[in-house]
């Protein structure tokens, strides 16, 4: 009896084992377990491929951002360059303006020059050609024989006073008497004699006067009564029927 439990035990386990083993076996050839099997091992293959994406991607993106920082730095910059450029273009064009400007300034003021110095060579020419000369100043001392002018620099002239000389105060007819030192004079004179001979003395006081007519050279004045002309110097009339007298020459 003994014998037989045993065996029958022995044939009990036997079985369960061969059983499990079979079982096991049986898993193994299952195509679903193999395909859930595959699922698992490509699924971590592809957490794995995605961290790694993700890990790239990340890389890349710190370098976009950082691509994307240097453009916008660059831009900047730029911006900054073309608005010094503005400014640098906006200068020289004011610096053109204002030397365009004193371009202009410059040609008219030689211009003027030249029209000044044709004319003082043109006037210079004439007083040569006719022996007159001129000199301005103010008046130092007068007498009736004599007129002296100092100039605003330089030397003082004195000049000789004849009947012929014409004399003009402040736009009218006058005398010598009524020359005064510190008036302003401008004298036509030669240089025919040993001393200058004033032709003509033109004084400036100040002062106001009424208006007369002066007339120059050898004309003649006309009266109501009568007609007198001078050879050289200035006529003038007087009302009435006496002859007018001359300042200049001999009548």
């Amino acid at each position: 009896m003994r014998v037989q439990s045993w065996y029958a035990l022995s044939s009990v386990g036997l079985l369960m084992f061969a059983g499990c083993a079979g079982q096991q076996k049986q898993a193994a050839q299952n195509p679903t377990a193999q395909r859930v099997e595959t699922a698992q091992k490509q699924t971590q293959e592809q957490l794995k491929a995605a961290q790694e994406a993700q890990k790239e991607a990340t890389k890349q993106q710190q370098v976009a951002a950082q691509a994307q920082q240097k453009v916008q730095e660059d831009q900047q910059k730029l911006q900054q360059d073309q608005q010094r450029a503005q400014e640098e273009i906006a200068k020289a064009q004011q610096a053109q303006k204002q030397a365009n400007a004193l371009t202009k300034q410059a040609t008219d003021q030689v211009h003027r020059n030249q029209q000044q110095a044709t004319a003082a060579l043109n006037d210079e020419s004439q007083r040569v050609q006719s022996g007159i000369q001129s000199f301005a100043g103010m008046v130092s001392q007068s007498s009736k024989s004599s007129l002296q002018v100092m100039p605003p620099s330089g030397d003082a002239m004195t000049f000789r006073i004849t009947p012929q000389t014409q004399i003009v105060v402040d736009g009218r007819q006058g005398t010598m008497s009524k020359i005064t030192p510190g008036a302003d004079a401008r004298v036509a004179y030669d240089l025919s004699g040993p001393t200058p001979t004033a032709q003509k003395v033109l004084v400036t006081t100040g002062k106001v006067t009424g208006s007369s007519g002066t007339g120059t050279g050898g004309g003649s004045s006309r009266s109501s009564g009568g007609t007198a002309s001078g050879s050289g110097g200035t006529g003038s009339s007087s009302g009435g029927n006496t002859p007018a007298s001359g300042t200049g020459g001999g009548q």
